[in-house]
């Protein structure tokens, strides 16, 4: 008998599927942003693929979040807590910004 007491999102297909491809891709564009900073149209086309696939991520995960941070699913959802608080931050940070005056 399968244990369905932690939350796996490759078992769920249906509303699962894509999200571990975005995050892929989120992964993927975050260390080009990171490595390769610069001002042309490929890095201001990567940031806004960033952050229009970080949104889309961020909604996929808000039917979850009840499973996600349940306390008897602590232990085994660590990881998805963190890709979660992840995009909580990133969505905060595309509703206040990021460029400040100094």
């Amino acid at each position: 008998m399968p244990d369905h007491s932690s939350f796996n999102p490759v078992e769920s297909r249906s509303s699962w599927g894509k999200l571990p491809i975005l995050i892929c891709v989120l992964v993927v564009s975050a260390i080009y942003l990171f490595v390769f900073p610069s001002t042309n149209l490929v890095y201001i086309s990567v940031v806004l693929l960033h952050a229009g696939l970080g949104a889309i991520a961020a909604i996929f995960l808000l039917p979850k979040l009840r499973q996600i941070f349940s306390p008897a699913n602590f232990k085994p959802n660590a990881g998805w807590i963190l890709i979660t608080l992840g995009a909580a931050l990133g969505v905060v940070l595309l509703l206040i910004g990021t460029a400040r005056s100094h």
